[in-house]
Protein backbone atom coordinates (compact mmCIF):
# COMPACT_ATOMS: atom_id res chain seq x y z
CA UNK A 1 0.00 0.00 0.00
CA UNK A 2 1.55 3.16 -0.63
CA UNK A 3 1.74 6.33 1.00
CA UNK A 4 -0.36 9.06 1.55
CA UNK A 5 0.64 12.24 -0.19
CA UNK A 6 1.40 14.28 3.35
CA UNK A 7 3.05 11.40 4.75
CA UNK A 8 5.18 10.64 1.95
CA UNK A 9 6.09 14.42 1.67
CA UNK A 10 6.64 14.57 5.06
CA UNK A 11 9.12 11.63 5.24
CA UNK A 12 10.89 13.16 1.92
CA UNK A 13 11.92 16.70 4.27
CA UNK A 14 12.47 14.64 7.35
CA UNK A 15 15.13 12.95 5.06
CA UNK A 16 16.33 16.35 3.78
CA UNK A 17 16.60 17.82 6.82
CA UNK A 18 18.22 15.18 8.38
CA UNK A 19 20.55 15.05 5.76
CA UNK A 20 21.38 18.64 5.93
CA UNK A 21 22.85 18.17 9.54
CA UNK A 22 25.80 16.40 9.00
CA UNK A 23 28.31 16.73 5.67
CA UNK A 24 27.33 13.15 4.88
CA UNK A 25 25.73 9.71 5.78
CA UNK A 26 25.41 6.21 4.74
CA UNK A 27 22.12 4.12 4.36
CA UNK A 28 22.25 2.87 7.52
CA UNK A 29 22.97 5.97 9.56
CA UNK A 30 20.25 7.90 7.81
CA UNK A 31 17.84 5.63 8.49
CA UNK A 32 18.78 4.84 11.81
CA UNK A 33 18.09 9.00 12.45
CA UNK A 34 14.84 9.00 10.71
CA UNK A 35 13.28 6.16 12.04
CA UNK A 36 12.45 4.86 8.64
CA UNK A 37 12.73 1.46 7.13
CA UNK A 38 16.50 1.51 4.87
CA UNK A 39 14.18 0.91 1.64
CA UNK A 40 11.93 3.86 2.35
CA UNK A 41 14.86 5.66 2.85
CA UNK A 42 16.37 4.25 -0.34
CA UNK A 43 13.02 5.74 -2.51
CA UNK A 44 13.18 8.99 -0.93
CA UNK A 45 16.64 9.65 -1.51
CA UNK A 46 16.18 8.64 -5.03
CA UNK A 47 13.55 11.15 -5.07
CA UNK A 48 16.22 14.03 -4.13
CA UNK A 49 18.42 12.44 -6.41
CA UNK A 50 16.52 12.54 -9.32
CA UNK A 51 15.08 16.38 -8.49
CA UNK A 52 19.14 16.90 -7.78
CA UNK A 53 18.78 17.98 -3.88
CA UNK A 54 20.83 15.02 -3.28
CA UNK A 55 23.81 13.07 -4.36
CA UNK A 56 25.55 9.39 -3.53
CA UNK A 57 29.07 9.49 -3.49
CA UNK A 58 30.53 6.86 -5.59
CA UNK A 59 33.46 6.00 -3.52
CA UNK A 60 32.31 6.08 0.10
CA UNK A 61 28.44 5.31 -0.83
CA UNK A 62 27.55 7.52 1.44
CA UNK A 63 24.79 10.65 0.41
CA UNK A 64 24.84 14.40 0.75
CA UNK A 65 22.91 17.45 -0.35
CA UNK A 66 24.00 19.15 -3.52
CA UNK A 67 24.08 23.15 -3.90
CA UNK A 68 20.67 23.08 -5.29
CA UNK A 69 19.24 23.75 -1.73
CA UNK A 70 21.42 26.09 -1.21
CA UNK A 71 20.21 28.29 -4.30
CA UNK A 72 16.76 27.77 -3.28
CA UNK A 73 17.32 29.42 0.15
CA UNK A 74 19.18 32.24 -1.40
CA UNK A 75 16.40 32.87 -3.69
CA UNK A 76 13.98 32.99 -0.59
CA UNK A 77 16.55 34.93 1.70
CA UNK A 78 16.96 37.80 -1.79
CA UNK A 79 13.11 38.46 -1.95
CA UNK A 80 12.49 38.45 1.59
CA UNK A 81 11.18 42.03 2.29
CA UNK A 82 11.31 42.05 5.98
CA UNK A 83 14.96 40.92 6.13
CA UNK A 84 15.83 43.78 3.01
CA UNK A 85 14.74 46.16 5.59
CA UNK A 86 15.94 45.06 8.89
CA UNK A 87 19.57 43.99 7.57
CA UNK A 88 21.54 47.68 7.26
CA UNK A 89 20.41 48.34 11.18
CA UNK A 90 22.25 44.73 11.50
CA UNK A 91 25.14 45.75 10.07
CA UNK A 92 24.99 49.62 11.89
CA UNK A 93 25.28 47.53 14.88
CA UNK A 94 28.05 45.37 13.65
CA UNK A 95 30.17 48.45 12.41
CA UNK A 96 29.23 50.23 16.31
CA UNK A 97 29.99 47.02 18.23
CA UNK A 98 32.71 45.07 15.89
CA UNK A 99 31.21 41.78 16.81
CA UNK A 100 29.10 39.26 14.68
CA UNK A 101 25.11 40.81 15.61
CA UNK A 102 22.19 37.90 14.69
CA UNK A 103 18.75 37.92 13.69
CA UNK A 104 16.05 35.40 15.05
CA UNK A 105 12.87 34.08 14.62
CA UNK A 106 10.66 32.29 17.25
CA UNK A 107 10.08 28.46 15.60
CA UNK A 108 7.87 26.21 17.38
CA UNK A 109 10.11 25.74 20.47
CA UNK A 110 13.65 26.64 19.06
CA UNK A 111 15.12 29.87 17.91
CA UNK A 112 15.57 30.11 13.60
CA UNK A 113 18.76 32.16 12.48
CA UNK A 114 17.39 34.38 9.49
CA UNK A 115 20.45 36.75 9.66
CA UNK A 116 23.98 37.43 10.11
CA UNK A 117 26.52 40.10 10.15
CA UNK A 118 30.11 39.38 10.84
CA UNK A 119 32.60 41.39 12.05
CA UNK A 120 35.70 41.24 10.02
CA UNK A 121 38.20 43.00 12.72
CA UNK A 122 39.07 39.72 14.17
CA UNK A 123 39.42 35.93 13.11
CA UNK A 124 37.26 34.45 15.30
CA UNK A 125 34.19 33.03 13.10
CA UNK A 126 31.07 31.79 14.94
CA UNK A 127 29.17 28.54 15.06
CA UNK A 128 26.41 29.76 13.74
CA UNK A 129 24.63 29.77 9.85
CA UNK A 130 21.39 31.17 8.25
CA UNK A 131 18.54 28.78 8.48
CA UNK A 132 19.96 26.70 11.19
CA UNK A 133 18.03 25.99 14.26
CA UNK A 134 19.50 26.39 18.08
CA UNK A 135 17.54 25.47 21.39
CA UNK A 136 15.51 28.29 23.25
CA UNK A 137 16.87 27.26 26.72
CA UNK A 138 20.94 27.97 25.96
CA UNK A 139 21.00 31.43 23.74
CA UNK A 140 20.70 34.81 24.73
CA UNK A 141 17.63 35.46 21.72
CA UNK A 142 16.24 32.51 23.18
CA UNK A 143 15.81 33.47 26.37
CA UNK A 144 15.06 36.87 25.54
CA UNK A 145 12.27 35.24 23.71
CA UNK A 146 11.01 33.55 26.38
CA UNK A 147 11.11 36.26 28.77
CA UNK A 148 8.39 37.88 27.09
CA UNK A 149 6.35 34.69 27.47
CA UNK A 150 4.15 34.77 31.16
CA UNK A 151 5.53 32.03 33.19
CA UNK A 152 2.94 29.73 33.11
CA UNK A 153 3.63 29.37 29.10
CA UNK A 154 7.54 28.96 29.90
CA UNK A 155 6.69 25.93 31.83
CA UNK A 156 4.65 24.44 29.32
CA UNK A 157 7.60 25.21 27.00
CA UNK A 158 9.76 23.69 28.97
CA UNK A 159 7.95 20.82 29.85
CA UNK A 160 8.33 19.74 25.85
CA UNK A 161 12.04 20.28 25.89
CA UNK A 162 15.07 17.95 26.53
CA UNK A 163 17.69 20.48 27.96
CA UNK A 164 21.41 19.13 27.10
CA UNK A 165 24.28 19.86 29.26
CA UNK A 166 26.02 21.29 26.20
CA UNK A 167 28.28 23.05 28.20
CA UNK A 168 29.10 23.30 32.59
CA UNK A 169 27.15 26.42 32.31
CA UNK A 170 24.39 25.67 30.53
CA UNK A 171 21.25 25.58 32.86
CA UNK A 172 18.86 22.79 32.84
CA UNK A 173 17.22 23.29 36.00
CA UNK A 174 13.60 24.80 35.47
CA UNK A 175 14.13 26.27 38.61
CA UNK A 176 17.23 28.00 38.04
CA UNK A 177 16.03 29.07 34.52
CA UNK A 178 12.88 30.77 35.43
CA UNK A 179 15.23 32.69 38.61
CA UNK A 180 17.55 33.49 35.31
CA UNK A 181 13.92 34.93 32.89
CA UNK A 182 13.78 37.16 36.05
CA UNK A 183 16.82 38.44 35.87
CA UNK A 184 16.28 38.88 31.83
CA UNK A 185 13.08 40.68 32.34
CA UNK A 186 14.60 43.34 35.06
CA UNK A 187 17.67 44.35 32.93
CA UNK A 188 15.35 44.37 29.72
CA UNK A 189 18.07 41.63 27.76
CA UNK A 190 19.41 38.29 27.96
CA UNK A 191 22.73 37.05 28.03
CA UNK A 192 24.45 33.50 27.52
CA UNK A 193 27.56 32.85 29.14
CA UNK A 194 29.32 30.15 27.34
CA UNK A 195 25.91 28.34 27.27
CA UNK A 196 25.74 27.15 24.61
CA UNK A 197 29.44 26.97 23.27
CA UNK A 198 32.85 27.29 25.57
CA UNK A 199 34.26 30.28 24.78
CA UNK A 200 31.18 32.54 23.46
CA UNK A 201 29.43 35.68 25.21
CA UNK A 202 25.97 36.68 23.46
CA UNK A 203 23.16 38.86 24.82
CA UNK A 204 20.05 39.04 23.22
CA UNK A 205 16.84 41.40 23.03
CA UNK A 206 13.37 40.48 21.96
CA UNK A 207 12.18 42.83 19.27
CA UNK A 208 8.16 43.83 19.48
CA UNK A 209 5.84 43.98 16.44
CA UNK A 210 3.04 45.90 15.66
CA UNK A 211 0.68 43.84 18.00
CA UNK A 212 2.99 44.01 20.79
CA UNK A 213 4.41 40.56 20.55
CA UNK A 214 8.15 39.14 20.36
CA UNK A 215 8.74 36.66 17.12
CA UNK A 216 12.27 38.38 16.61
CA UNK A 217 15.28 38.82 18.15
CA UNK A 218 18.76 40.14 17.80
CA UNK A 219 22.17 39.07 19.72
CA UNK A 220 25.59 40.32 19.80
CA UNK A 221 28.09 37.69 20.06
CA UNK A 222 31.90 37.53 21.03
CA UNK A 223 34.14 35.90 22.30
CA UNK A 224 34.99 35.79 26.18
CA UNK A 225 38.31 36.64 26.06
CA UNK A 226 37.20 40.29 24.83
CA UNK A 227 34.12 40.89 27.29
CA UNK A 228 34.88 43.60 29.81
CA UNK A 229 32.95 45.47 31.83
CA UNK A 230 33.50 48.61 29.75
CA UNK A 231 32.85 46.28 26.33
CA UNK A 232 29.89 44.98 27.71
CA UNK A 233 28.12 47.60 28.95
CA UNK A 234 28.74 49.46 25.52
CA UNK A 235 27.55 46.57 23.59
CA UNK A 236 24.32 46.53 25.83
CA UNK A 237 23.36 50.12 25.38
CA UNK A 238 23.93 49.59 21.79
CA UNK A 239 21.68 46.33 21.80
CA UNK A 240 19.22 48.13 23.88
CA UNK A 241 19.04 51.24 20.95
CA UNK A 242 19.11 48.60 18.11
CA UNK A 243 16.37 47.04 19.26
CA UNK A 244 13.95 50.15 19.55
CA UNK A 245 15.17 51.14 16.04
CA UNK A 246 13.85 47.55 15.00
CA UNK A 247 10.99 47.19 16.86
CA UNK A 248 9.69 50.35 14.95
CA UNK A 249 10.74 48.94 11.69
CA UNK A 250 8.22 46.21 12.81
CA UNK A 251 5.58 48.35 13.44
CA UNK A 252 5.93 48.59 17.20
CA UNK A 253 4.49 52.14 19.04
CA UNK A 254 5.22 52.59 22.34
CA UNK A 255 2.28 53.82 24.56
Amino acid sequence: MTDNPIQSAERLFKVLETLAQEESMNLTELSNRVGLHKSTVHRLLRSLICLGYAEQDPVTSHYQLTYKILALSSACYSKNRLLKRLHPFLEELCSQCHETVHLVKLEGNQILYLDKVESYDYSYQMYSRIGVFNDLYCCATGKALLAALPDEKIVSVWSSLEPVQKTPYTITSLEAFLENIREVRRLGYASDRQEAELGLYSIGAALKDFSGSCQYAISITAPMTRITDAVLERNTSLLLAARERLSRELGYKAL
